[in-house]
């Protein structure tokens, strides 16, 4: 299986939580052109009630 057909969406993030990149699929999962993504805050997305345990999960990768 390829990347671009995954049913995750896989996204690359720098070190403030700009997104990157984000795989195509993006547009068939959640309808968003992956360019509408790239340049913002992967936290934009992130409903309110999961950004401590989102926080914390890129704080450990880091």
């Amino acid at each position: 299986m390829l990347v671009e057909e995954s049913n995750d969406v896989a996204t690359i993030i720098d070190t403030d939580g700009t997104i990157t990149y984000v795989i195509p699929a993006v547009t068939r999962i959640l309808g968003y052109d992956p360019n509408e993504l790239v340049g913002h805050s992967g936290y934009e997305f992130v409903h309110p009630d999961d950004w401590g345990r989102n926080a914390d999960a890129v704080e450990a990768v880091l």
